[in-house]
């Protein structure tokens, strides 16, 4: 099926108030060429907005610290890598919906942060 301009734009709108990502896009550009749908309504359909709500990805992004104690320590360490594993561990228990220019831009001070105060607990709060 031939994708409408005003589609094709709609669609991009969705990536640009990051409503979707660029992943999520390719997705949708496929559906709307097999069905004809409206993007939004695929989006609705499927249920693939994009995890911005910060307090739903600090969840994930505790249970990513909680279930990795050794990318934490090399993160602790100065391991840069590390932060990349624990994001894509938070990107697998979203099934790729965390918005991931939130979990990065945010994250070298946001994980900083949340991996010193669990190791503080964790030690009575000296680390």
């Amino acid at each position: 099926m031939l994708v409408k301009p005003g589609q094709l734009a709609a669609m991009l709108g969705l990536v640009d108030k990051g409503v979707i990502s660029g992943k999520i896009a390719k997705s949708v550009f496929e559906e709307m060429l097999a069905s004809g749908k409206d993007p939004e309504a695929i989006v609705q359909e499927r249920g693939i907005t994009q995890i911005s709500d910060e307090e739903e990805l600090a969840g994930h992004i505790e249970e990513a610290i909680r279930e990795n104690p050794d990318s934490v320590e090399d993160f602790r360490k100065g391991k840069e890598k590390a932060l990349g594993f624990l994001v894509g561990q938070v990107m697998r228990k979203t099934r790729g919906r965390a918005n991931l220019r939130w979990s990065t831009k945010c994250s070298r001070a946001a994980w900083r942060g949340r991996i010193e105060a669990r190791m503080r607990d964790e030690t009575g709060g000296t680390s």
